[in-house]
């Protein structure tokens, strides 16, 4: 009868170590947060985001370019402040969706007008009685600081 003998330090230490990157690898993948696949919900989150808008001023106003065109450029815009948004985390939502967008493009075969959408000015809009505005798109053109 042939007994085996034990496989040698190294190999044992490799066989740990791939076992190791395994489970992390697994605990990652199954702890990541999950995407929205539907571009409604990534939506809802960035309007959940923005929240109210409020500013002090016009400095604190950004437009935020939403979605795509199926020939390119945004579908509509969106007004935001900086005083009460997370910019990292509306610019990462911004990009899902504008993805999100351009893949229901491709899926549609959607065509447009191909019309250019320029960026709306933004300001800085105030109540008569409130000491703080609330971030509000206004037609035209002047130069909005765009995300």
């Amino acid at each position: 009868m042939r007994t085996r003998s034990a496989p040698p330090a190294s190999r044992r230490a490799d066989s740990w170590q791939r076992l190791a990157l395994c489970g992390a690898l697994l605990t990652t993948v199954s702890c990541a947060q999950p995407v929205p696949a539907d571009p409604r919900e990534t939506l809802a989150q960035i309007r959940t985001l923005v929240g109210d808008t409020a500013c002090r001023s016009d400095d604190q106003c950004r437009v935020l370019p939403l979605g795509s065109r199926p020939c390119g450029g945004p579908e509509s815009y969106l007004a935001w402040s900086t005083a009460s948004t997370d910019q990292a985390a509306l610019a990462a939502l911004a990009d899902r969706y504008q993805s999100q967008r351009q893949v229901e493009h491709q899926k549609s075969g959607r065509l447009s007008t191909c019309e250019v959408l320029p960026a709306p000015a933004v300001a800085c809009v105030r109540a008569a009685a409130d000491p703080v505005g609330r971030c509000v798109l206004q037609p035209g053109g002047r130069s909005a600081q765009v995300r």
